[in-house]
């Protein structure tokens, strides 16, 4: 996505590496990647817990952190009411039941934030624990989380996403502002050397300990669900592919009529019907064929298979429209 530059899979490898044993996966504004973590985590024996980054053209607000399956429906119905209605999430958003919220450090220092609900917290990383000593909220260090972002694993992470980010917003790398990109010291470092980055704080350490082992969201891998489209048209395999062919066939002598070189246009559409049969989409091509046969039978009008882009078949077959 416009943003990131490895997939959950090295982001689980890149956690084991480093003896994290918790991991959280917050994408920026999005939770496509939430199932196929979660089921990867549970194949490496890492407790995985899941969130969203909420972001206001690229400026971090804050993160949202699911207790639980009902936590991740709030997260997922307040990120699409205001993508949906191209609203900016706001500074400090109405109160979750089963959220936690960690706001990172700077935003705190930008909203002069001096209170929290019970489910709030403030979000420290090896950058911000050197500056926090020298503010007002060192008095707060119960209400402080590690907060870590990891982004890239190399500079060349670092150097991709920088491209990624100019592709989103139209402009030469040369002329990507700091505040569209994120930092290079956002990478995973080792349990023990976050250790001792915190050394002095060992309540932050304790803090987010708790708050994630409180965080459990689960799916049911393991009854996978039937593939429950229809897999035949007709009375069998053979007898579809007998069909189509015959259909094939029919919009050839439809549309070329007696034209006696057809030998670019056979070999073509045997090629073609050949992958069709392999890959098993043969009910699937009679079925559309249907659905427009009957919509030409009532004159109504259509555009045709969505994926009908270069297909020759869907052609003859007359499931996509062409000007002739």
């Amino acid at each position: 996505m416009r943003y990131g530059t490895f997939n959950e899979q090295d982001l689980i490898e890149l956690a084991l590496e480093n003896g994290v044993k918790t991991i959280v996966l917050t994408d920026i504004n999005n939770t496509s990647a939430c199932l196929n973590f979660i089921r990867l985590c549970a194949q490496h024996q890492l407790h995985g817990v899941l969130g969203i980054d909420f972001r206001n053209n690229h400026h971090q607000q804050y993160v949202g952190i699911a207790k639980n399956n009902d936590g991740l429906q709030e997260l997922n119905t307040f990120l699409s009411y205001h993508l949906e209605n191209k609203i900016p999430f706001p500074s400090e958003p109405p109160a979750f039941d089963n959220v936690y919220l960690i706001y990172p450090f700077d935003k705190v220092i930008e909203l002069d934030k001096v209170r929290f609900r019970e489910s709030e917290f403030i979000g420290i990383s090896t950058t911000a624990v050197r500056k926090m000593p020298f503010t007002s909220y060192i008095n707060m260090l119960d209400k402080m989380v590690v907060m870590q972002t990891v982004s890239f694993r190399s500079k060349k992470d670092y150097n991709a996403h920088r491209l990624l980010r100019c592709i989103d917003l139209n402009i030469l790398l040369s002329q990507l502002p700091e505040s569209q990109q994120g930092n290079v010291e956002q990478q995973m470092i080792p349990v023990s050397q976050l250790k001792k980055v915190f050394k002095e704080y060992p309540i932050i350490l304790q803090n987010t300990t708790q708050l994630l082992s409180q965080c459990h969201v689960s799916f049911n891998f393991e009854n996978a669900q039937l593939n429950a489209n229809q897999q035949v048209y007709s009375t069998s395999k053979e007898a579809d592919y007998a069909k189509l062919r015959k259909l094939a066939y029919e919009g050839i002598k439809d549309r070329y009529g007696d034209r006696e070189d057809k030998t670019v246009v056979i070999k073509r559409i045997e090629k073609e019907i050949g992958i069709v049969h392999k890959k098993g989409f043969v009910a699937y091509f009679l079925i559309n064929w249907r659905i427009c046969e009957y919509a030409r039978s009532k004159g109504f009008f259509y555009v045709g298979r969505g994926s009908g882009a270069n297909s020759i078949l869907a052609i003859y077959l007359k499931s996509q429209r062409l000007i002739r």
